[in-house]
């Protein structure tokens, strides 16, 4: 009997920490906000983030504007980072770059990871060259090709373990995009592979997802945008991406929906991104080996804030500052879908509560 219950207790210890192993974040951590500087014209420390002080992350998608922010100090002490954009502009960035920025800006490199988004919007970048004559297309390719191959040197020469991640992409299929650009990066991974004869060094890709148009159900959209893209990493381009990390930014614009409509896709989405009641966010085939194959590794809701007619009712925070209706939703998903890991919660369960009872038994 003993031997029996030492094997069970041994199997359920081993087994729930290789789970617990396999997880790259805390839940708490996976969450995020997503923000645009150039929607606002203020820095995102403007709002009080302190209704969300359990996340791990933000991001602001314009990114590459002068003093903007780096790592935020919440209310609770803890700290959290964004990703650096560099890259933005067509030309060729300069030899000392990365080393420039580390030198301007020394505090943002002393906690956590640090991760390098280069490029913002892919084939949206570079507004300038909207009068460059001939295939626009074909030439924003080469340039960006070009640039992150000498960014990326710089980023791995400065530290090794510095992480690199894709400009944004945003599937057109399942959202009304006007600037639909999955087609930019998958022929900028062939063509990078074809220069140089070696894959792109890609850590995390970004993929953005607005819901733009009314759906009966808005979140298979969001499944389906997830899916198709992981399914393009794992098989589609020369080399596998399934390794890499997938962050998504998601939203939802528009007049046609209410504060209802968007408070339920926000809950929904959340629930399956988070696994939650059995929600299948896990793919052997597709999902990332390393973090249990869950499809998604982060997710920030966006915008924090946003005074156009088309995310009035879905951002986080008023133009002046206060938390919206959304905001205080999403607030309260934070810790509603941070449980301990489930793992965890049964050896507890076995060793406290079980295995006493049986050990009492047994005498």
């Amino acid at each position: 009997m003993r031997k029996t219950l030492a094997l069970g207790f041994a199997t359920i210890i081993f087994g729930g920490y290789a789970g617990v192993l396999a997880e790259l974040y805390p839940a708490n951590e996976r969450f995020g906000v997503a923000y645009d500087y150039s929607r606002v014209n203020e820095p995102i420390t403007h709002f009080d983030l302190q209704p969300f002080q359990n996340i791990g992350w933000y991001v602001d998608n314009q990114g590459d504007y002068p003093d903007c922010a780096g790592p935020i100090s919440l209310s609770n002490g803890r700290i959290i980072n964004r990703p650096i954009t560099v890259g933005v502009s067509s030309n060729p960035p300069e030899p000392n770059t990365i080393n420039s920025i580390m030198s301007a800006h020394w505090d943002w490199f002393e906690s956590s990871t640090t991760y390098w988004q280069i490029g913002n919007r892919l084939g949206y970048d570079c507004y300038t060259i909207q009068q460059y004559t001939g295939n626009r297309q074909f030439y924003l390719i080469q340039s960006y090709v070009q640039n992150f191959h000498d960014l990326s040197q710089q980023i791995k020469a400065a530290n090794e373990n510095f992480r690199i991640a894709s400009g944004i992409i945003s599937p057109e299929n399942y959202v009304n995009s006007s600037y639909g650009n999955s087609d930019f990066l998958t022929e900028a991974i062939w063509q990078y592979y074809n220069n140089y004869h070696q894959p792109m060094d890609i850590d995390v890709f970004n993929l953005e997802i607005t819901i733009a148009e009314r759906t009966v159900n808005p979140l298979d959209s969001v499944k389906r945008a997830i899916t198709d893209f992981r399914n393009l990493l794992a098989s589609g381009l020369p080399v596998s991406y399934q390794q890499s990390e997938l962050w998504v930014r998601i939203g939802i614009a528009g007049d046609q929906f209410s504060e209802y409509d968007i408070k339920n896709f926000m809950e929904q989405t959340v629930d399956w991104l988070c696994g939650y009641s059995q929600a299948n966010i896990c793919d052997t085939e597709i999902g990332m080996p390393d973090d249990d194959y869950r499809l998604v590794q982060r997710w920030a809701w966006q915008p924090v804030a946003d005074p156009s007619y088309e995310y009035r009712r879905s951002s986080l925070f008023s133009y002046t500052g206060e938390l919206t209706p959304v905001g205080v939703k999403y607030s309260q998903l934070i810790p509603t879908h941070c449980p301990e890991p489930a793992t965890l919660t049964l050896i507890t369960f076995w060793l406290f509560i079980i295995l006493p009872v049986q050990r009492n038994r047994v005498r």
